[in-house]
């Protein structure tokens, strides 16, 4: 028998004020994801790189990684938020 279901604390997201907001235009649209950041999301997530491996698989520092994956989850995060779709800046 496993543990027991442990209630978790979470910030409501009010999704009428952002349904709103979203059609009044008070918010920035999401930055559209560059394909350094897709691929540096897809090392981390899909094939569960270390950080020192998945910077040197992209000839990068594993700092100049870090950045990017941070970066590329906060523009992640925000689309989501905002209920848009990930934009991927085709180059």
């Amino acid at each position: 028998m496993g543990r027991p279901f442990k209630e978790r604390r979470t910030r409501r997201i009010d999704f009428d004020t952002l349904k709103l907001a979203r059609e009044k235009k008070l918010y920035e649209p999401p930055e559209p994801l560059g394909l350094d950041e897709v691929e540096a999301l897809r090392l981390h997530f899909v094939t569960r790189c270390r950080q020192e491996d998945a910077a040197r698989e992209m000839c990068i520092s594993r700092s100049t990684y870090s950045r990017l994956l941070m970066r590329a989850g906060d523009k992640l995060t925000r689309a989501l938020l905002w209920g848009e779709v990930p934009q991927v800046l085709n180059i």
